[in-house]
């Protein structure tokens, strides 16, 4: 299907440390293995090749789909990767604003007194409450192979206290509850940027005259896949110092901590805070790294201090290195009760709750949908006391909402990048109309979930058995009710579906009427449903999506829109002949906003 029907001439790499074989992924098309050095090629794949196991034509093929793709990058042409470059044109930020933004996906918004919660009129409010653990620093994206360092981060807090400011609304700030597993990556708002200096053998730590080799900018985090000094060896020793001017915001004392591949060390204005040279690996860095190690420490509001990390490393049997610097301010003792007196007193809390890097990243499985946490019980208390209460979702994944009935409105923001600040606060006054549908169903509960009683699997081995009943077609096909389903998602605008027909055999008209005073879009679906289902047990979908399209209707307007549909809008694969098949009996498309809001069925042959 890779080659031929798609007639892709690219190269295939595998997931960094996700080989496990030579002779299996060769003979499969795998060309690269990543990241180096090699585990399972090199002298492994000749002894393969010596001894018959794999074919000299596998190799050649692998070969020269890497020298294709190598020409087409450039790469003969400089011998060299450029430079390393950040971007932070105004109009990139614009884009980056407003795509965060429309992919955002309302799920809840009632109404007091008449009037919809969202968006929010400012002239009718004085005060806002901005609750929650990822308030003041959301989670911009997922952890692992997802994280980068942007030049700034947004954070809902700044940007409504900014925002509302302009408008005479005060707001006002509340933690409400700690979610962090680990202690959140140092702030570079609160730190000088960061100096790395690199040095060719970690003992040159020790001498605080020796000139380093190199040096660059750092970050709270780094990860080393290769050699910094960038020497021949893949795999060499070296020591690396990463320097700030670290400025609390808050005065008390401070959790300080550091996770890392190889022994390191952290000082505070000079003097040893930590040393995990003791600690056994295992916990961090793909399960290379030492666990975090921690210490407390009193520190002073608007003062600033030296803060200095010597990392000395030695190779890994994965060449892997790193490290990672965290810093928690001083927590007040009861955040809940904290919350609800600061909701109290102002006429609509917005929660931010969510998730981050700790609970939903590579190399470990969240065990709940729950948020984590106290979360629910700073909902549940909030939304008792607070006039009007919004939870903004910052999370990666779908999340239990057992508290949906007593809030407002729910806005799943995801994990929106780095101006996710300004995006939330753009939907949350109505500056951006949340666009988003979401692109997964969200169950009620864990148990709900077809991967359910396959998950973990016995014996060290998780049988997929829902088969192609994944999503949405597992909750359509056995009558499942999700707490939302796939495609759903309100606008400010109620634009509805008001009429389908067949425009050609690919494609699907459909008329759309906007019933408010407001500009709005729609999402307009289409689903292939067999109506002469096979034998039970089966795993044919009842429905599928074959088409989708975006509209904008104008306020009180109408509109017509053009889904053209997937060509094999009846055909599934067949796993015994390898090749797509149509299905037999007769099937019908499903026109609506959602898999389970359909507004028009037209038959189909």
């Amino acid at each position: 299907v890779l080659r031929g029907e798609w007639g892709f001439d690219g190269i295939v790499v595998s997931d960094w440390f996700g080989l496990h074989s030579t002779v299996e992924a060769i003979r499969a098309g795998v060309d690269l293995e990543m990241p180096g050095p090699t585990l399972h090629r090199g002298e492994q794949l000749v002894a393969a090749v010596e001894d018959g196991r794999v074919d000299r034509s596998d190799v050649r093929r692998a070969a020269l789909n890497m020298i294709r793709f190598l020409k087409r990058v450039g790469a003969f042409a400089d011998g060299a990767p450029g430079a390393e470059t950040v971007r932070d044109a105004p109009g990139d930020i614009a884009v980056v604003r407003a795509a965060a933004a429309s992919g955002m996906v309302l799920l809840r918004n009632e109404r007091v007194g008449g009037v919809p919660v969202l968006p929010l009129d400012l002239a009718a409010i004085t005060r806002v409450a901005v609750i929650g653990p990822n308030a003041a620093v959301g989670q911009a994206m997922g952890g692992g192979s997802a994280h980068v360092t942007p030049p700034a981060i947004s954070h809902p807090l700044d940007s409504m206290r900014l925002r509302l400011a302009a408008h005479g609304v005060e707001v006002v700030h509340a933690p409400g509850c700690n979610i962090n597993m680990r202690l959140r990556e140092l702030e570079p708002r609160l730190c000088t940027p960061i100096r790395a200096d690199y040095f060719e053998e970690p003992d040159a730590l020790d001498d605080r005259s020796a000139v380093p080799v190199r040096s660059s900018g750092g970050a709270p985090r780094v990860m080393w896949v290769k050699d910094p000094l960038r020497r021949a060896d893949s795999n060499p020793c070296f020591g690396a110092r990463l320097s700030t001017t670290f400025t609390p915001d808050v005065s008390g004392t401070w959790m300080l901590g550091i996770e890392s591949v190889a022994p390191t060390r952290l000082l505070l204005d000079g003097e040893v805070l930590l040393d995990n040279e003791a600690l056994p690996a295992g916990g961090s860095f793909f399960g290379t790294g030492k666990p975090e190690m921690t210490a407390a420490a009193g520190l002073d509001a608007g003062r600033p201090y030296a803060l200095e990390v010597e990392v000395r490393h030695r190779p890994t049997g994965r060449g892997l290195g790193g490290v990672s610097i965290g810093a928690q301010p001083p927590m007040p003792d009861n955040l809940v009760a904290e919350a609800v007196v600061t909701a109290t007193a102002a006429d609509v809390a917005v929660i931010v709750v969510g998730t981050n890097d700790d609970w939903e990243c590579e190399g470990w499985d969240r065990t709940s949908l729950a948020l984590p946490g106290e979360q629910d019980e700073l909902i549940w208390r909030v939304a008792a006391a607070s006039k009007r209460t919004i939870v903004v979702i910052n999370a990666g994944s779908p999340v239990a909402m057992p508290w949906l009935d007593q809030v407002d409105a729910v806005l799943m923001a995801w994990f929106p990048g780095q101006e996710m600040g300004e995006a939330i606060t753009d939907v949350l006054l109505g500056d951006a109309e949340p666009q988003g549908r979401l692109p997964v169903s969200f169950p009620a509960r864990l148990e709900d979930t077809p991967a359910f009683e396959h998950y973990p699997g016995r014996n060290g081995v998780a049988n997929y058995g829902e088969g192609r009943l994944i999503g949405y077609r597992w909750y359509d096909t056995v009558g499942r009710q999700p707490l939302f389903p796939f495609g759903f998602g309100l606008g400010y605008a109620d634009v509805v579906v008001s009429g389908a027909r067949r425009a050609t055999t690919g494609s699907i008209e459909v008329d759309l009427r906007n019933e408010s005073p407001r500009d709005g879009v729609q999402v307009v679906q289409v689903y292939a449903a067999a109506l002469d289902r096979p034998q039970p047990g089966a795993d044919d979908p009842a429905q599928q999506l074959v088409g989708f399209a975006k509209a904008r209707v104008a306020a009180g307007a109408t509109a017509s829109v053009t889904v053209e549909l997937d060509p094999r809008t009846t055909h599934t694969w067949s796993l015994e002949e390898h090749r797509w098949m149509r299905g037999d009996g007769r099937f019908e498309l499903r026109v609506g906003t959602s898999s389970r809001h359909i507004a028009a069925r037209l038959p189909f042959d």
